[in-house]
Formats: structure tokens, C-alpha cells, sequence
């Protein structure tokens, strides 16, 4: 529970007046520090994979940034260009092979990324016509530049001394020469942003100290490897002396424990559920005790601890006893029973002092923080946080929001091509979106910290629509099928497909894909060679304006036109008997094959798509006006 009180409580700067104090106890300070921890990493190098995840959690401790000079707010723009730059596990390929995967080789490494990134900063993009593997075998990451363009020198030398430590990680060196390596690792890879952080670079000295101190009283002057440093090393962090005070001022919080019945003006006790507490001890097959007929009085059971710590922590309390438990269920808001300790003290509360009194010592929170019913006059309950204030208007305790000013549509903006097809495809979406303002972005991806082994439907889509994106018009395609060659080439270069063979065959599966489309796209340069004036389209309805452009036009020698697009996704449903269009992919053909008609002209189209090319007919101008009229917005 550390990470949500921290959440809750530290939510609050000092001089704010909402500040209140607060210490957690029972954790070590190996489970406490993020610097720490990233020690404890650092000697499990050796048999680490170095995913990209672990590198960025790394790069994410305060004083690893604030040693290698990398701004927290410029962390995130050193993520982008570590996971384009094809990074994803392993240093090198020496660390590689020591984790007995030699024949993996270089690709999707760190330093892999690392040159990538450097070339990209020095050269710049190459021509990916030319025969040559980019400069002696390197793709150059391009997107590295500019004032942000330090963050590379700084990863250069993250993963300098991360090679410097695995190397160093090899010997088995007396305990201590492990001891100057060990105050060099701790040098060359942390710097102090606060006081949390010196005490703990302090307890990782004095624990380091100890284990070497031990090892002198012993008499113990043998080579040993990482392990027996690592495990000397954090065994000496989990000393009582290095855990933190249990009363150090403000509220405390704490786990219920034996012995720790120390009075206290106020005493809470969170997350009396029914089912958590008393905890539920688990059984193993080998405890004779836990069998029938086994258990004698005054044998331990956890259910009579837990009642036993339950009673301390009342006696413990001066002043104030709060108890809480979750009384609702999140899914349906059915009522829930608290545990059966605290409902046995209700019990005899109301037994003792009358129902009403029971009544009116219980409180019934809402399940939100923000409910309306903190800021209805005249509620018993009291919040203190004044930002959910402004989404309720109080007039007469009721909360007063105006349908109308939500579902408001700003006819001043045109719609357009892209915005129509949006809705289309989800019109509940396109409401969210236009009406509500509401922006549906997918969460970030978690860093991948595995190379592709092979692609899924959705990555083919992807990398394939990155490549005909790049294509030249249909009447200048003459070398297209050279520029696929190279590009897919590049790709594999740049860590973009499987490694070894499998890339080898992956690469040959998309570029006869590409090279079919490309042959479709050529020929419909043929059949319309000349480039034509697009079309401007503008149709009002209902004081809602429609307002694009039709482009992409192309006629040959007898006039007739036609707009030419490329899908990057499969067109056809093909069966056994037949080939049929797929609606859901021609939305945006059908939309642009509506607004040439909206606009009076005869226009054919052209769709070129993986499985395929498809030609459009014209649509009726009756037709669309009709569409236009009377089906949307």
C-alpha cells in the first residue's frame, strides 16, 4: 500500500495548508529507495536480459538522470528515439553471447540503437536507393537533432559504464578490491537530488563497510564473485537499524503487529473487509495442526492473532477509534459486510449504548471522491479537497448543468472528408469526439523489450502503409520497384524485421507484396497519364457546411477523370466461389466518390490495396445531393 499513501499524501507540497505529515513504517530501506534498488540491479547485470524496459526504468532513478545530466522532462523524448532506434535487449552482442544467445548477434541491442542514434545525428538520412548498407553495415536513426540532440551523448555514456561494470562483473576479485569497485559504481552512476537519496548512498556504504568488516574478522582474503557481493552486500540493508522510525511525527502508518500496542491520540484502522481480515493463513499438506481433530487449545491460528492485534489497537487509541471498511461494491453498489471482528464490536456497541448511538458514530462515504454529496449544504460529510468544487453549482443544494452547452455543435468549423469518414466507421465515437470533446487515445505501449520475430496483422498493416506512403504519384513509378528494394532493405537494417533468416524471408514476403501493388499502381498511371485539377466541393445543409477538396485527379486522352488512392490494408474477401469488396475498407472511397459527385462531376476512381486494385464507378448526382440531404450530418 506504500505507492497509494504516498499517492494520497504527498499529493500536497508544504505550504500547502492541506499538508499533512506522514511516515511509513515496516519498510527497509532496500524496498523504500528507487536508488537502491537500481543498485541491486546493477549486480545482477551478468544475467540480466537489458531489456529496453529495464534501461528506461534505470534511466528513471533521480540521481541516475541527475549523474548522466538527462532533464526529467526530456526523458520521455529519449524514450521515443531509444525504442525507434530499434533498441530492445542486450548491450551488445558480448553480452549476448554470454547469456549463451551468441547467434542473435548485434541487431536490437542498446549499443545497436546507440550507432544508430549517433550516425543519425552526424549524417543524417541516407538515399535508401543506394546499393551500399548504409555507412559499414549502420541504418542511421535520423530523428535524432536538434537542442534535445545531448540526450544521445548522455545515453552514449549510461551504456559506456554500464559495459565498464559488466565487465568488472566478470572477475572474482578478494572482497576488498569488491569494495573499490563497488564505491565506483556507486560514483560513476549516482548523484545525490536529496536528502533521501544521500541516506541512502550513506546506508549502501555502511552496509558495504560491514560486509567487508565481516569478511576481515573472519580471516576471509578468497577471490569471490558478484554474487557473494550482491548477496553481503543487501543482506546488510535489511538491518532493523537501517528501517525507519516507527513514530517520526505526523500520522504513521503501519502494519498491525504484535507488541506495538503504543498509545496514540488517534488510531485508524483501513481495510476491515470482510474476507481480509483476519487474514487467512494458508495451508500446507505437511502442518499436522491444520487437520481435523489436531488443534489444542492455545495452539497459535492467525484468526486469534489478528483478534488479539484488533484489541490492542483499540486499547491503543486515547481519543479517537476510526474504523473503515469498503460497505459497497464497485461493480453494482451492493452492500458489503465489514469484517467479522468489527462487526462483532458493533454488536456490542449497540448492545450497550442503544442502536442510535451506533447510528450516529457510523458514516456512509460515497464511493468517489468528487460525489456531489461533499458539497450539498447541510451533508455531514466534509471534504477538504476544493478542486472537485468547481464541476457543482449550488443552487438550492441541487447541481445544475446545462444539456444544451454540452452537446452544442460549432457550425462555424466545415466538416471534411477525414472528419465524415471518422464517423462512418464509429459514429458513437465521432459524437464523444465532435460533440462532448472527449479524445479517445489508445494508452501507451508499454517498451518492448523483445526483437519482432514475426508480424501480426496489424504490424504488416502498419509497416506496409509506412512504405506506400513514401511512393511517388502513379505517373512517376517507373523505379519503384528499386526504391522497395532498397527501403525494405533499410528496414531490416534498421533492427524493423526478424533476424537471421526469418528476416531474410519476411522481407521477401513484403516486398512481393509491395511489388504487386506497385505493378497496379504503375498501370493505373498508364491508363490516366496526366495529371488533372482537383476539385473543390462545398455543400450546406441545415446551417451545417461540408468543405473539401477531391485531389489525387488524373485524366487520359479522352478527358475522363479519375481519383487514384492507395490502401494499405486487403480489399477483397476472397472465397472459394468468389471475390467480394469489403465495405468497412471502402468507406473512404465511397465518401470520396460522394463529395466529386456532390460537386457535379463524372469521376471514376481507382483503389489500389494488397490483394488487389478495385474500380469505382461514378456516382449519380441525384444520388448524393439525396445523401448529402437527407442522411448526415
Amino acid at each position: 500500500m506504500a505507492p497509494a499513501i504516498r499517492a494520497v499524501f504527498g499529493q500536497y507540497a508544504r505550504h500547502d495548508k492541506r499538508f499533512i505529515p506522514f511516515d511509513i513504517a515496516d519498510l527497509s530501506a532496500k524496498s523504500s529507495s528507487p536508488l537502491i534498488m537500481a543498485v541491486e540491479w546493477l549486480l545482477r547485470l551478468p544475467t540480466h536480459r537489458c531489456g529496453l524496459s529495464e534501461l528506461i526504468d534505470l534511466l528513471e532513478v533521480p540521481a541516475v538522470a541527475q549523474r548522466f545530466g538527462i532533464d526529467e522532462e526530456k526523458l520521455p523524448q529519449l524514450v521515443q528515439w531509444m525504442t525507434g532506434a530499434g533498441m530492445r535487449w542486450g548491450l551488445h552482442a558480448a553480452q549476448r553471447e554470454q547469456l549463451d544467445l551468441a547467434d542473435c548477434g548485434e541487431q536490437n541491442t542498446a549499443w545497436f540503437g546507440l550507432q544508430r542514434m549517433l550516425l543519425g545525428y552526424c549524417a543524417g538520412a541516407m538515399d535508401g536507393s543506394s546499393e551500399e548498407p548504409g555507412w559499414q553495415g549502420i541504418e542511421p536513426y535520423a530523428e535524432v537533432g536538434g537542442l534535445d540532440a545531448g540526450l544521445a551523448g548522455a545515453l552514449a555514456h549510461l551504456l559506456r559504464a554500464l559495459n565498464q561494470w559488466w565487465e568488472h562483473a566478470q572477475l572474482e576479485i578478494t572482497p576488498g578490491e569488491w569494495q573499490a569497485r563497488a564505491q565506483w559504481l556507486l560514483e560513476s552512476f549516482f548523484q545525490s537530488v536529496d536528502d533521501e537519496d544521500a541516506l541512502a548512498v550513506s546506508a549502501l556504504s555502511d552496509g558495504l563497510g560491514a560486509w567487508v568488516r565481516a569478511c576481515d574478522q573472519g580471516g576471509f582474503e578468497s577471490a569471490v564473485t558478484l554474487d557473494a557481493l550482491r548477496h553481503g552486500w543487501m543482506s546488510a540493508l535489511q538491518r532493523p537499524s537501517l528501517d525507519q522510525r516507527f513514530r517520526a511525527g505526523g500520522i504513521t502508518f503501519c502494519t498491525l503487529m504484535p507488541m506495538r500496542a503504543v498509545p496514540f491520540e488517534v488510531v485508524c484502522l483501513l481495510g476491515m473487509n470482510d474476507g481480509d481480515y483476519p487474514r487467512r493463513a494458508p495451508r500446507n499438506d505437511f502442518d499436522l495442526m491444520s487437520q481435523s481433530g489436531m488443534f489444542r487449545p492455545g495452539d497459535r491460528a492467525r484468526q486469534h492473532d489478528d483478534r488479539q492485534l484488533m484489541l490492542e489497537a483499540l486499547l491503543s487509541a486515547r481519543r479517537v477509534l476510526y474504523v473503515s471498511w469498503t460497505g459497497f461494491s464497485v461493480r453494482d453498489n451492493s452492500e458489503q459486510p465489514p469484517s467479522v471482528l468489527v462487526s462483532q464490536l458493533r454488536d456490542y456497541v449497540g448492545a450497550a449504548w442503544g442502536k442510535q448511538a451506533l447510528d450516529e458514530r457510523t458514516n456512509t462515504h460515497p464511493l468517489q471522491p468528487f460525489s456531489r454529496r461533499y458539497f450539498e449544504s447541510g451533508s455531514p460529510l466534509v471534504t477538504y479537497a476544493w478542486e472537485w468544487r468547481g464541476m457543482h453549482d449550488h443552487q438550492d443544494g441541487v447541481e445544475s448543468v446545462e444539456p444544451s452547452t454540452m452537446a452544442s455543435l460549432d457550425a462555424s468549423v466545415a466538416l471534411d472528408q477525414e472528419r465524415l469518414v471518422r464517423f462512418f466507421r464509429n459514429p458513437v465515437k465521432a459524437f464523444f469526439r465532435e460533440r462532448l470533446g472527449v479524445m479517445y487515445r489508445s494508452p501507451e505501449d508499454e517498451p518492448d523489450d523483445t526483437e519482432p520475430f514475426d508480424l501480426d496483422g496489424l504490424e504488416n498493416y502498419q509497416l506496409i502503409q509506412t512504405q506506400v506512403q513514401q511512393w511517388p504519384v502513379p505517373t512517376k513509378s517507373e523505379n519503384l520497384g528499386q526504391q522497395i528494394a532498397a527501403r525494405l532493405r533499410a528496414l531490416q537494417r534498421s533492427g524493423g524485421l526478424p533476424m537471421k533468416g526469418l528476416g531474410d524471408l519476411k522481407r521477401a514476403d513484403i516486398q512481393s507484396t509491395l511489388t504487386s501493388m506497385a505493378s497496379a499502381w504503375s498501370a493505373v498511371g498508364q491508363a490516366f497519364p496526366e495529371p488533372a485539377e482537383r476539385i473543390a466541393v462545398q455543400h450546406e445543409h441545415q446551417s451545417v457546411l461540408l468543405r473539401d477538396w477531391v485531389d489525387g485527379v488524373y485524366q487520359n486522352e479522352l478527358r475522363e477523370r479519375c481519383w487514384v488512392t492507395l490502401e494499405a490494408s486487403k480489399l477483397l474477401n476472397i472465397t472459394t466461389k468468389e471475390a467480394r469488396a469489403r465495405p468497412d475498407k471502402l468507406l473512404g472511397a465511397w465518401v470520396r466518390s460522394l463529395l466529386a459527385a456532390i460537386a457535379g462531376e463524372v469521376l471514376q476512381g481507382r483503389v489500389v490495396g494488397q490483394d488487389g486494385a478495385l474500380h469505382i464507378l461514378p456516382m449519380k448526382a441525384e444520388e448524393a445531393q439525396d445523401l448529402a440531404s437527407n442522411n448526415f450530418p
